[in-house]
């Protein structure tokens, strides 16, 4: 074995290896670390044990968590370190007589935590946890309790502060697999009724004040302090009731007291501060908010509000109206949504809320926000049931104008249950196929539903009933979950697993397989026993009795991930209150006037301060929140601009920090160099990393890259919804499975696997009795333990009813029997009498009743016990899933940056909150909804800092009646972010200004752009020197220009019945020319030019305008838009034009909606207003945000195209208007300037004008510039770009080169005139004359890609050619379409030209997949020479295909009429038959009957010796058939050899030398070798069944079977050369067959003789070859076997068939039909895979012998499939 000392050991690297110096790792540190030099690098980065050898610098801007420097080694590597945890264990007493010494216990426990890794760590808290060690916390307790003042001092430094400094380690405390451990300690601490707690703190605050009588230093209280007051906080988060006790009010207090504020640490001001909020005390401190007072008196006037929950003067409006937001349930239950009143939504004004303060705040950004993403889902949901209890509503009637759009899937049918074992429980139903597709083919009913994108997984449905029943579910993949191969697991346990694997995968639902029904799998969202019960009861519909019609209603805008992980934070944060910055956020007496926000808390620590010199130019600049600061300095050493420095000083300073950034003023840029600043001062602060946060995943993405670009290591994304090329690596994901378990997590691990796996089989007990529910079996094991006696007269061996004994006869069905076996009665007694009753006696009516009871109430039972192992298996999985966030946490430790969007945040809230992260920065933070940012605040934050601009867009509500703008949502502002609370409180709230910085010299717009923000929102804004220096807009008088216009606004889009989307078709058409116009400029790149538009359905047309001319780019937000949008109605949706589509100017546009483009630029801005109404309503633009945004992209220039009478109607706009007509800038005609004659101005108002004055991007005058050879440019103005692809036009004396000369003139034109053909083609007629030929000719378009007409053409450099439609294309253009390069090799002649050289060889079989067509009308390109090897080519290949198609289509009936004839001469079929031509052939044959010659001879005497004998004449039909068609697929006939001889044939009437060569490999020989061996098998049918008749004339038959055995030894032959083993046995075995028919009539063939020697080796040979080719000759060893028995025994042999041969025969049928089984070799040859349609075996190709097939359902190199094949057999009828 190779030696592994060069590897560092894993096991040491994570901080112990028990093998210590016996490890066949090496454990030196100079070895290089291994998981370093990986693919993925090394998490552990600065702390790795072993050395990081220096990487080059190729890759600086690569993002890394690989970074290195020296660790020491933890203690516990030395092999003593056992001994010493041992040693620590022992001093836990054994029994009672033992005293224990708690200090050296508690001193030397901690010891060892310090000193250990993250194993020893846990091994240790777990002991403290277990009895033993809960038992030395007690007996500490006791001792405290017991102790004299004297003795204070050292036990509580001995033992106490120890034992608090392990409870509050920091790896204890962040651990998520401690958690338990943990709380079980404090939990044992507190104690009965808080005992426990209270001596243990009254005794800390005791010494903690002996330590300030005797005089101990600042330092060592506070060091002391620490761990007590972080366990005192822990303990009281943990346990409600110290939060009520007296005792803990004092032991605060004297803690307080201890240590002045001024001198206890942040950290611990901090905790206590909480604490007093817990317990009480908060009134009593002082506010950490100093407002200013200001005298207020103006009149109130306050509006009552309805209450939530009890508190309601009407009481609860339905089950989840609650007072407490923790008890409401995320999706509404069925009460909520048939309920009829309003919901209660807390308002701004405080006064109006049943809560104060922190809970009032998470109270209304949860009941807002939870409003916001249900209350259409609500309303639709209610739409739904009222259209299933009222049959005359049409389905999607609309209801409220907010409900949501849902897709309703009728008819409605519960399948079964499933559970898998880590998808859990599961539930498969069915509804209707749409009608539209019921008549479809299975493949289009799948491409249907996969392009409308319904029923993806995660998407949210309901279940709906007419009886009431509301279940929400998500749809899940139906894919089974592999089954887990374990060590040492049973053989029969793995089989019995994959079976059960492979049942599940052939009985998986799917949403096309079947025409009428479409079958999904679903998961409920909240498991309940009542949804379990109820839809138990309810599987496959009626099973019970019950008639509700059902419907499974989709939401495809709702996604439950988006909203759901914010909204349980905030429940989880209503229960903990650990929100930080509540004195800024949810201050309990709110002031006036201007806050003072303090210092982060970390910064507040004694001689700390910011070191600046990452932002100083390398200079040091220190910067203390406490001390006084000098700008200049730092203004004298930074690139930031002034106020840049302002925001970064303000940021640094400020615990909550606010940062507005307008339009272009730097704000990335500035966080950025915060973000350097504070990982800069990373040690000192001791901040962990710092937490990025963005709302959207493009916008994470963009700072992610701007902190990697500038050199920031060690940065981590949270989240896979990344585009980044750049961040690629740094997913957590990734990172986080190299993190290795201790060996206490990974037994852990394990046996909570076994408990996982325990319950899942539980589980699935459960759910197959309830998919039973109601069967016969079902019931007995439901009476058997509920009703024996019911049991015992229904399914007992005899029961005894008034002395009689009851014997059944049947015991079949006996429900049923029971049910029918009731006497007529009206009674109908109570159910509680009939549990009482005898079965027998009972009425047909009370016989179903109890029935129906005994399944609900059973349904009932199984459902209880399935909650209950639900909630075992859901407690397992969360256990498990803690080990993941464990090792996620350990992960994310080591990083200094964590980049994470807000939902993403939510849905890692419980890795995060393990972080002990002090820093957080959130981007676009005025466009975050308040909810996500109070989530994104974790407890552990002390410095939180939010950039953005509450005066761009606000967040995203999809609920108008919630927004600030709706005059009914002004007081509930749901779409007023944190940010924009904060720096403009709401009027009614009286809360002061939070303080904020504002950026303010932006360096994107010109400023006559920025002028329109500057004078309507920004005052202060000023403008880079930099902005005044951009170029004007070339082809446009003004760079900034509104062109206004009257044309109304389109109609709504009968399409989409519930979107308001707008749209304007003379606006897209007039963005569509501008666009044009400026890409023709040749100046401009992909992302100078931008569109925007705030409709999508505007958008939409945009798109489909532009692709036609461009490459369009869009985001995903607005590609997800459109989708949304695109209309479904009974097809498959028509789909949009692709976004990589490329034109003639290749250039690429971008198109936006206004919203999507925050943050975004582009040189060139054009926006569509589309509003254009009589109302004056101008839609989504009336709001300053967005107005704000759409005006504030544009750098160089801006072009706004709308009617500017319907904006005046928003005063920001009319302000605008102002602005722009003051300035001449608005206007009903955009003047264009052509950049080399700009004294010509061009005025356009409508789209044409462009094409009519501005055709090439100029004006209409001629080019004035020279070509490159010196000829005057024919085209009109234009750049200088489209000016040098301009071919000349005049005559140039130099020969067109091609293939040939010119071997005649163009006699009709003009001597002058040149022909315009290309060299070697026929020249064309005097119309085509481009001199003084046809008009419309000369006018049409040749060139396409230059968009170049015929007149235009120079052709001399490219002529042109002429194809029989009649259609000009100019050569070049041709060559590219019949893609000339493919067949011909191409170099430069002398004066540099390219011409063709050579041709290659490459034509091969099958290489021309569809026969080239002309471009302009789709007519077959032929007789043209240029082209004609191409032409031809298409021509064979069609030909041959369509000959295999036409054989394969006869060789099958044919086959399948063989076994028919064969099936008649059955002896059970044909024994009258027999008798009849028997008499015949007495009467006929009165002499030795010779027959001899020919095959064909000897046939034709059978024929007159029984053709009145049917099966006979069918048998002969059969075998004219089959040699008719033998002469049609002979390779003669086949078009490669009827082609061969036409040449030669020509070559020899023309006296043309020289030869063609040719393979026969070309021809296709597979149906003429299978006729021959069904021809074969017909002639042996005859011959043998005619021998077996004519036994009974006695008369003698003499025979000469060599003329039947020939064809068969050619046939084997024939089959040898073509790699047909299956053909080549059938060809030995009717050799041999023949020689026995031989020895059945002659005694000719004795035994020993040569022939039957020579038949056994053909039997031998045929053996061989099933050996070799067992999956081709399946079933034909058999055959061999019966033919070996017939030459043994001399028996008469008739049999040829198998049911192998017959399902061979079926599947080619099958094939034949275009179930996608054709292929071509690498030769091009076509061949067939039978069965599942993949090759699973090799073969070779029966034309040329190349390798085919494959294995594992994957072709051999060289193999493709044949989708021209499969479509020509898929269009046959067989």
């Amino acid at each position: 074995m190779a030696s592994t000392k060069h590897l560092s050991c894993n096991n040491l690297s994570n901080g112990h290896c028990k093998f210590g110096r016996k490890c066949k790792y090496s454990h030196d540190p100079t070895t290089a670390c291994s998981p370093f030099l990986s693919r993925k690098g090394c998490l552990k980065a600065d702390d790795c044990y072993f050395a990081h050898p220096e990487q080059s610098a190729t890759d600086s801007n690569q993002p890394s968590l690989r970074t290195r420097k020296t660790r020491v080694p933890p203690s516990d590597v030395d092999p003593d370190y056992e001994a010493r945890f041992r040693k620590w264990i022992f001093l836990i007493p054994r029994n009672n007589r033992q005293v224990p010494d708690v200090t050296l216990f508690f001193k030397t426990g901690y010891q060892l935590l310090a000193a250990s890794d993250a194993s020893g760590q846990q091994r240790l808290i777990k002991k403290l946890a277990a009895e033993e060690g809960l038992n030395m916390i007690k007996t500490l307790v006791e001792a405290v309790d017991d102790e004299h003042d004297d003795l204070c001092h050292s036990i509580f430094e001995g033992a106490v502060v120890p034992l608090f400094q392990i409870l509050t380690h920091p790896n204890i405390a962040s651990s998520l697999v401690l958690e338990h451990p943990l709380d079980t300690i404090y939990n044992f601490l507190y104690g009965p009724g808080g005992r426990r707690g209270v001596l243990i703190f009254r005794f800390t605050s005791k010494a903690l004040l002996h330590a300030v009588v005797a005089g101990d230093s600042d330092t060592n209280r506070n060091s002391l302090l620490g761990p007590c007051v972080a366990a005192l906080e822990r303990l009281v988060d943990l346990n409600q009731g110290a939060q009520l006790q007296q005792e803990f009010l004092s032991i605060v207090e004297s803690v307080s007291a201890c240590v002045e504020p001024s001198d206890m640490s942040p950290e611990s001001r901090r905790r206590l501060d909480k604490i007093r909020l817990r317990v009480g005390l908060g009134s009593l401190m002082p506010s950490a908010v100093k407002a200013k007072p200001v005298a207020t008196g103006k009149a109130t006037f306050t509006l009552s509000n309805d209450l939530p929950g009890e508190l309601s003067s009407n009481g609860p409006r339905h089950d989840n109206d609650h007072e407490d937001i923790d008890d409401i349930q995320i999706l509404p239950t069925a009460q909520e949504i048939n309920s009829t009143r309003l919901e209660y939504l807390p308002l701004n004004n405080a006064k109006n809320s049943h809560l104060a303060g922190l809970p009032a705040l998470l109270d209304r950004r949860f009941r807002l926000l939870r409003e916001d993403a249900i209350g259409g889902l609500r309303d639709a949901v209610r739409r739904e049931t009222s259209r299933l209890t009222n049959a005359s509503l049409p389905t999607g009637q609309s209801g409220s104008s907010n409900a949501e759009r849902t897709h309703v899937h009728e008819n409605l049918r519960l399948q079964r249950w499933e559970v898998d074992r880590r998808k859990g429980i599961q539930l498969v139903v069915d509804f209707e196929q749409p009608r539209h597709i019921t008549q479809s083919g299975e493949l289009a009913r799948k491409e249907w539903w996969e392009s409308s994108r319904r029923l993806q997984p995660t998407s949210l449905v309901c279940i709906i009933t007419s009886s009431g029943q509301i279940i929400f579910c998500l749809v899940c993949d139906p894919e089974p979950t592999a089954p887990i191969k374990r060590r040492q697991q049973p053989r029969d346990e793995e089989a019995a697993a994959e079976a059960e694997y492979q049942r599940r995968k052939m009985e998986m639902p799917t949403l096309h397989k079947q025409s009428h029904r479409a079958a999904v799998m679903l998961t409920i969202v909240e498991t309940n026993c009542e949804h379990v019960a109820w839809i138990s009861r309810h599987l496959m519909s009626g099973r019970s009795g019950s008639n509700a019609k059902m419907s499974l209603v989709e939401f495809p805008g709702v996604l439950l991930p988006s909203f759901e992980p914010t909204l349980k934070a905030l429940q989880s944060m209503s229960r903990s209150l650990d929100l930080p910055f509540t004195d800024y956020l949810a201050p309990e007496a709110p002031g006036s006037g201007t806050l003072d926000v303090a210092p982060p808390l970390y910064a507040q620590k004694q001689r700390f301060a910011f070191n600046l010199s990452p932002i100083a130019n390398g200079k040091t600049l220190e910067l203390s929140p406490t001390k006084p600061f000098d700008p200049a300095l730092f203004r004298d050493n930074t690139t930031l601009d002034e106020a840049q420095q302002s925001a970064v000083l303000h940021a640094l300073t400020n615990t909550l920090a606010l940062i507005q950034g307008p339009p272009g003023t730097g704000k990335s840029y500035t966080g950025v160099s915060i973000i350097k600043t504070l990982l800069h001062n990373r040690e000192p602060g001791d901040i962990g990393p710092i937490i990025c946060v963005c709302y959207t995943n493009h916008a994470l993405d963009q700072l992610l890259e701007h902190l990697v670009k500038d050199g920031i290591k060690q940065v981590v994304r949270i989240g896979s919804r990344s585009k980044s090329e750049l961040l690629k690596d740094i997913n957590l994901r990734d990172f986080a499975q190299e993190i290795q378990l201790t060996r206490d997590e990974g037994q852990e691990k394990y046996q909570l696997y076994q408990q996982l796996n325990s319950a899942i089989d539980e589980i699935e007990g459960l759910l197959n009795a309830l998919n039973a529910l109601g069967s016969e079996g079902s019931l007995k094991a439901y009476l058997t333990t509920s009703w024996p006696r019911h049991y015992e007269q229904l399914f007992g061996a005899g029961a005894v009813e008034d002395g009689f004994t009851l014997v059944r006869h049947n015991n079949k069905d006996l429900i049923g029997n029971w049910l029918r076996g009731a006497e007529p009665s009206n009674r109908d007694l109570p159910e509680s009498a009939l549990h009482q009753m005898s079965l027998e006696k009972m009425s047909a009516s009370e016989r179903q009743r109890l029935l129906s009871r005994w399944i609900k109430d059973h349904a009932k039972q199984l459902a209880l016990e399935l909650d209950s192992a639900w909630e075992s298996y859901t407690e397992t999985r969360n256990e498990l899933d803690k080990y993941y966030q464990e090792q996620q946490r350990r992960a994310l430790s080591e990083a200094y940056i964590v980049g994470v969007t807000t939902s993403g945040l939510a849905k890692n809230l419980e890795v995060l909150r393990h972080l002990r992260s002090k820093v957080m920065v959130c981007e676009e933070a005025g466009e975050v909804m308040e909810a996500h940012t109070l989530t994104a605040l974790l407890p552990s934050i002390e410095h939180a800092i939010l950039i953005g601009d509450h005066q761009q867009l606000r967040p995203q509500v999809k609920n108008y009646d919630l927004c600030h703008d709706n005059p009914r949502g002004k007081h509930l502002a749901l779409d007023i972010s944190l940010f924009e609370r904060l720096v403009e409180p709401a009027p009614g709230t009286k809360l002061p200004p939070m303080p904020f910085s504002r950026l303010k010299t932006q360096r994107r717009m010109h400023p006559s752009i920025a002028e329109l923000i500057r004078r309507t929102l920004y005052v202060d804004l000023e403008d880079h020197a930099t902005v005044s220096d951009y170029p004007a807009v070339l082809g446009m008088k003004d760079r900034l220009f509104w062109l206004n216009h009257d044309n109304r606004e389109d109609g709504a889009d009968p399409t989409q019945a519930q979107s308001d989307s707008k749209s304007n078709s003379f606006e897209f058409s007039m963005v569509s020319a501008l666009a044009s116009h400026l890409v023709r400029q040749g100046t401009y790149a992909a992302e100078d030019i931008a569109i925007l538009t705030p409709y999508v359905r505007q958008l939409q047309n945009l798109r489909r305008s532009l692709s036609g001319m461009f490459e369009v780019v869009m985001n995903d937000r607005d590609t997800d838009a459109l989708e949304e949008q695109e209309p479904l109605k009974g097809a498959r949706p028509a789909p949009l034009p692709s976004s990589n589509r490329k034109t003639t100017l290749a250039n690429a546009l971008r198109i936006a909606t206004v919203d999507n483009f925050q943050g975004e630029e582009a040189k060139i801005i054009i926006l569509s207003f589309v509003r254009c109404n009589a109302e004056g309503k101008c839609g989504f633009l009336r709001t300053s945000n967005r107005i704000n945004v759409a005006l504030s992209r544009a750098r160089h220039g801006m072009y706004v195209i709308g009617d500017a009478q319907t904006a005046s109607s928003v005063p920001m706009w009319a302000k605008i208007v102002g602005i722009l007509d003051s300035q001449g800038n608005i206007g009903d005609r955009l003047t264009l300037c052509c950049p080399r004659h700009p004294n010509d101005l061009i005025e356009v108002t409508t789209p044409d004008h462009f094409a009519v004055f501005s055709p090439e991007g100029g004006c209409n005058k001629r080019c004035t510039s020279r070509l490159q050879c010196g000829h005057a440019c024919p085209n009109k103005c234009h750049s200088e770009t489209l000016h040098e692809a301009v071919h000349c036009l005049e005559r140039c004396l130099r020969v067109n080169l091609g293939v040939t000369t010119h071997a005649q003139s163009l006699v009709v034109i003009l001597v002058t005139s040149s022909c315009p053909s290309a060299c070697g083609e026929t020249c064309p007629e005097a119309k085509c004359c481009q001199t003084c030929g046809d008009e419309a000719i000369k006018s049409s378009m040749v060139d396409y890609y230059e968009a170049l007409t015929y007149e235009d053409i120079d052709l001399d450099e490219g002529p042109c050619m002429f194809p029989s439609c009649g259609h000009v294309i100019t050569r070049a253009n041709l060559d590219q379409h019949m893609e000339m390069r493919e067949y011909y090799q191409f170099g430069f002649d002398g004066v540099g030209r390219e011409v063709i050289t050579a041709a290659k060889f490459t034509s091969a079989p099958m290489s021309v997949t569809v026969q080239k067509t002309c471009p302009a009308c789709r007519a077959p390109i032929r007789n043209t020479n240029r082209y004609s090897r191409i032409a031809r080519r298409a021509w064979i290949d069609e030909a041959t295909k369509k000959f295999i198609v036409w054989a394969n289509s006869n060789f099958v009936p044919m086959a399948a009429r063989m076994a028919e004839v064969e099936a008649q001469f059955q002896p059970n079929v044909a024994s009258a038959g027999d008798q009849e031509l028997q008499k015949r052939l007495k009467v006929h044959i009165v002499a030795p009957l010779s027959l001899e010659g020919s095959s064909e001879s000897q046939i034709r005497k059978i024929y007159n010796l029984t053709k009145s004998d049917t099966r006979y004449k069918d048998a002969f039909r059969l075998r004219t058939r089959i040699n008719d068609f033998l002469s049609r697929v002979n390779e003669s006939e086949q078009p490669f050899s009827r082609i061969y001889d036409l040449v030669q044939d020509a070559k020899r009437h023309r006296g043309v030398e020289g030869t063609m060569t040719w393979t026969p490999d070309v021809l296709q020989t597979r149906n003429r070798m299978l006729a021959t061996v069904l021809l074969i098998r017909c002639e042996y049918t005859i011959i043998a069944n005619f021998l077996k008749m004519s036994k009974g004339t006695a008369t003698q038959i003499n025979i000469d079977f060599k003329n039947h055995q020939n064809p068969c030894e050619s046939l084997i032959e024939d089959a040898k050369v073509r790699n047909q083993p299956a053909i080549e046995v059938e060809g030995h075995l009717f050799w041999a067959r023949f020689l026995c028919l031989e020895r059945g009539v002659s005694d000719a063939v004795p035994d020993g003789s040569s022939a039957l020697l020579t038949a056994r080796e053909h039997l031998q040979t045929a053996r061989e070859i099933c050996t070799e080719h067992q999956g081709q000759t399946a079933g034909m060893r058999s055959e061999i076997e019966d033919v070996e028995k017939a030459l043994r025994d001399s028996t008469f042999y008739t049999s040829v068939t198998n049911e192998e041969k017959a399902a061979i025969y079926a599947a080619m049928a099958s094939d034949f039909r275009g179930t996608g089984h054709w292929y071509y070799c690498a030769n091009g040859h076509p061949f067939t895979v039978g069965e599942c349609g993949m090759p699973m075996q090799t073969s070779r190709c029966p034309q040329c012998g190349a390798t085919v097939g494959g294995e594992r359902h994957t072709a051999v190199e060289g193999v493709r499939r044949a989708t021209d094949m499969d479509e020509q057999f898929g269009r046959l009828l067989i």
